[in-house]
């Protein structure tokens, strides 16, 4: 049981290298997924709140680790 567990924090939004301004202290998590499907050149920065916020342990199917 605690190797599933761990693998739930390991592969959420939290540890997703889409995450967008992860603020641990306000708890809000952006999905970058659609700015980091753009080719680099053609990436714009836009305010956060532009991208969706998502939850910290939410996962899903485009999930990938920072590392």
């Amino acid at each position: 049981m605690l190797e599933h567990n761990h693998m739930l924090e390991r592969d959420c939004c939290r540890t997703c290298r889409f995450v967008l301004g992860a603020d641990p202290a306000h708890g809000k998590f952006h999905c970058g997924l659609a700015y980091y499907q753009l080719p680099a050149a053609e990436r714009r920065p836009a305010k956060l709140e532009n991208y969706p916020v998502v939850a910290a342990d939410h996962v899903c199917t485009h999930w990938e680790s920072r590392a």
